[in-house]
C-alpha cells in the first residue's frame, strides 16, 4: 500500500512574499485539491491546518487500501468512519490492510470525521462551479478522481430536497442529516481542576529553589517578596510565570508573548505591575521601537527577523498559541492582567525589578520578549512546563490533571476565586477576557472537594448523632 505523506512547501499565490504550507503528497504528486482547500482557509491556525492534513490524509491512506472494494463512496465512508473508531488492528495484532490504526476516543474520532466532512462539502461546492472558473480544468490524478467523484456524490443526495429550498431554508436543514454521522460522547458535568490554593505559597517557596539553594523559613508571602537575599535563590522567571497564571488568570502560553514593554508600573500606584498582553500579530507596538506604532507583526519581522510566536510551527521551540479573547483596547489590541487578589500585583513587582536587575540574560540575538532562557534565548513553553512539573513534584505533589497540578490548572485558581468571592457570571467573564458567559460558566460548578463537603454536611444531618457512622467504623476498623 502507498501512504501519503507530508511536506512543507514554499506557496506563492501572486508575485509577493510566499508563504509555508504543509502538504499531502501521494504517489501522483501533490494532493492539489487538498492545497486549494488550505489556501482558501489560509487565515485558519496552524493546528487547523494540521488536523485538516492529518484526517484527509488518512482517507487518502484507506482509499489506497482499498481499490476496488466499495460500489459507491458512500459506502466507503461509511466504513471509514467506522475503521476511525474501531482500528483496524484485531485482538491478535493482525491489519490486512496495513494501515495500523488504533481505536480511537470519541472527541478524537468525530474531529477526524468532521474535518473530512467540510473538506468534502468544500469540494462538492468547488466542483458545481468549475465552469465559471478563469482557470480551465486540468487531468485529476487518481486519488483527486475517487474524491472528485465522492464530492460529486454527496452535493447530489444533498441537493434531494432542493424543491423545499424556496420555500423554507430551515425546512431543508432540519430535514437533513449526515448519512455518517458524530457518535454520541460520553456526558460529563466538566469538573475542571484548580491548583490547590494551600500549596501556592509552598509551590513558589520551595518548588522554584534554585538547585543546591538553601531556603529559608517563612510564614508568609508578604514576609517572601520582602527578603531578597532569598528571592535571589528562586528562578524569579518562572516564579513570575507561575504568579501570572494563578493571581493574573493567563492560559499558559499568554506570558510568552509579553514584551519587555508591556510590563509598568501603575500611574497612581507605582508598587504595583501593570500589564498588558498585546496580540502577537496585531498588536501596536511599543514606541521606544518606533514613533509611527506598527504592528507587531511587521515590527519582529523588520527589527528582529521573528516571526510572532503563533505562527511558528508547532514543532518549534519558540511557538506559543494564541486563543481569541475579547480585548480591552480595541485600537492597540491588548488586554489587562487583572491581578486578583490585587496584592499580587506588587508582588509580581518585586519579583520584576529582580530579575531584570540579577536573572535576566541578556539575547545575543537581540528580541523583545520579556522571559529568556539561560542562553538569552526566548524562554520555551515547553521549558517552563517541565520546571513546573518539577517544582510541583518537589513539593510533594502528584503533577496529574486530576489534581489540578499542570500549568492550566493556575487560570481555573483564579476562575473559581472569582466565582468564591461573589463575582457574578458577567465579570468572571470580563476579567478572564472569555469570548462568552458560557466559557466562565464552568467556575460556577462545585469542584469535587466542595461536592464532597457538601455531602459530608448532609450526611451530618441526616444522622446528627452519627451512630450508624460510628457502628460502620467500628466494623472496618476491626476487619483492616
Amino acid at each position: 500500500m502507498d501512504k501519503h505523506i507530508v511536506v512543507k512547501t514554499k506557496v506563492r499565490t501572486d508575485n509577493g512574499l510566499p508563504f509555508e504550507l504543509s502538504v499531502i503528497v501521494t504517489s501522483d504528486g501533490i494532493l492539489k485539491s487538498h492545497l486549494d482547500y488550505l489556501l482558501k482557509h489560509r487565515t485558519k491556525s496552524e493546528s487547523w491546518r494540521a488536523a485538516s492534513i492529518r484526517a484527509v490524509g488518512m482517507l487518502v491512506d484507506y482509499m489506497s487500501a482499498n481499490r476496488g472494494v466499495f460500489d459507491t463512496p458512500q459506502k466507503m465512508f461509511e466504513e471509514f468512519a467506522h475503521s476511525v473508531f474501531s482500528g483496524t488492528i484485531d485482538e491478535n495484532g493482525n491489519d490486512p490492510s496495513e494501515l495500523r490504526w488504533i481505536q480511537r476516543e470519541i472527541q478524537n474520532g468525530n474531529t477526524i470525521i468532521g474535518n473530512v466532512t467540510r473538506f468534502s462539502d468544500w469540494l462538492a461546492e468547488k466542483n458545481e462551479k468549475e465552469s465559471l472558473k478563469l482557470n480551465p480544468f486540468r487531468k485529476a490524478d487518481t486519488n483527486e478522481k475517487r474524491l472528485n467523484w465522492a464530492a460529486y456524490c454527496h452535493r447530489h443526495d444533498n441537493a434531494f430536497l432542493a424543491h423545499l429550498w424556496s420555500i423554507d431554508d430551515a425546512k431543508r436543514d432540519n430535514a437533513l442529516s449526515r448519512n455518517v454521522r458524530n457518535k454520541e460522547e460520553l456526558k460529563s458535568h466538566d469538573i475542571v481542576y484548580a491548583f490547590p490554593e494551600d500549596k501556592f505559597f509552598e509551590l513558589i517557596k520551595v518548588g522554584f529553589v534554585k538547585a543546591r539553594s538553601e531556603h529559608l523559613t517563612l510564614k508568609s508571602p508578604e514576609s517572601l517578596f520582602e527578603s531578597n537575599d532569598f528571592l535571589l535563590n528562586l528562578e524569579l522567571r518562572d516564579v513570575l510565570i507561575t504568579l501570572l497564571l494563578h493571581y493574573g488568570g493567563l492560559r499558559e502560553s499568554e506570558p510568552f508573548h509579553i514584551w519587555i514593554d508591556d510590563i509598568m508600573s501603575y500611574p497612581d500606584d507605582p508598587s504595583s505591575a501593570l500589564i498588558k498582553i498585546h496580540h502577537p500579530e496585531y498588536g501596536k507596538s511599543p514606541e521606544c521601537y518606533d514613533s509611527q506604532r506598527p504592528i507587531r507583526k511587521h515590527l519582529l519581522m523588520r527589527d528582529f527577523g521573528l516571526k510572532p510566536r503563533n505562527k511558528n510551527r508547532l514543532s518549534e521551540r519558540i511557538r506559543a498559541g494564541w486563543k481569541s479573547n475579547v480585548l480591552d483596547n480595541q485600537s492597540d489590541k491588548y488586554m489587562y492582567v487583572n491581578w486578583f487578589p490585587t496584592a499580587a500585583g506588587r508582588w509580581f513587582k518585586i519579583l520584576w525589578d529582580l530579575y531584570l536587575k540579577y536573572q535576566y540574560v541578556t539575547p545575543n540575538k537581540p528580541h523583545p520578549f520579556a522571559f529568556t532562557s539561560k542562553t538569552g534565548a526566548p524562554y520555551s513553553i515547553k521549558a517552563f512546563i517541565e520546571k513546573h512539573k518539577n517544582a510541583v513534584q518537589r513539593i510533594g505533589l502528584k503533577y496529574k490533571y486530576e489534581f489540578g497540578t499542570p500549568p492550566h490548572c493556575h487560570r481555573h485558581s483564579y476562575g473559581y476565586r472569582l466565582h468564591n468571592a461573589g463575582f457574578p457570571l458577567s465579570k468572571i467573564k470580563k476579567y478572564m477576557h472569555h469570548a462568552s458567559e458560557t466559557s466562565s460558566e464552568v467556575y460556577t460548578r462545585e469542584t469535587l472537594t466542595q461536592m464532597r463537603d457538601k455531602l459530608q454536611e448532609a450526611s451530618e444531618k441526616l444522622d446528627p448523632n452519627l451512630k450508624q457512622t460510628n457502628e460502620m467504623n467500628k466494623l472496618f476498623s476491626s476487619l483492616s
